[in-house]
């Protein structure tokens, strides 16, 4: 183990399942129609991650999706039919934003070379990201020039970690520090300046 954070895309099968389900839940307390939408996001996630997966990886995201379809015929009823006809777009703005919030935070696995400009084919978004850990869109959404992201987090003492167990132990001497990004329209691009919405 290294001091860097887990990234999602590294993790197994049996924990990410764990965590979305932790998260569907919380979100579900809230309101019904968040925790729909959650539900609908994570499970569309666990859909793309079993394709080509091995048996066991297939088995524990198909038991999550057929749990997920579950608890969306439960939550159905239960949202206000003024809030029915906004799900789809609400879903996919939700995946916007959980793949923005991944490219803020630099995740390895989809994050573009610094200065490269890199579509996001779902939503019609172009995304760069800059140095300096900023984050350029385009068609920029926004009537802010500019918006500041603050990321709480921790730094670990210490390099490299043998096992879970060390990393626990680490964990409570770690200290406090907040990540932060520059969300802004991407420079030179027309399409950045004309779509305020």
């Amino acid at each position: 183990m290294t001091k860097l954070p887990y990234s999602f895309f590294g993790i197994t099968a049996d924990k990410a399942v764990e965590i979305w389900s932790e998260g569907i839940d919380s979100c579900a307390s809230f309101h019904p129609f968040s925790g729909y939408l959650v539900s609908i996001h994570f499970s569309s996630l666990a859909e793309g991650g079993r394709r080509g997966s091995p048996g066991e990886v297939s088995r524990v995201l198909n038991g999550f999706i057929r749990t997920e379809s579950k608890r969306q015929k439960m939550l159905d009823p239960l949202i206000e039919a003024g809030h029915k006809g906004a799900i789809e777009n609400s879903v996919s703005l939700l995946r916007v934003c959980d793949t923005l919030s991944l490219l803020a935070c630099r995740a390895p696995e989809i994050t573009p070379p610094d200065d490269a400009i890199h579509p996001l084919r779902q939503s019609g978004l172009k995304v760069k990201t800059a140095k300096m850990d900023d984050l350029e869109i385009s068609p920029w959404p926004f009537s802010e020039d500019s918006i500041k992201l603050r990321m709480p987090g921790l730094v670990l003492p210490g390099e490299y970690f043998e096992n879970e167990k060390e990393l626990a132990e680490a964990v409570p001497l770690a200290e406090p520090i907040v990540f932060s990004s520059v969300l802004r329209p991407i420079i030179g691009d027309a399409q950045s300046q004309d779509a305020q919405y």
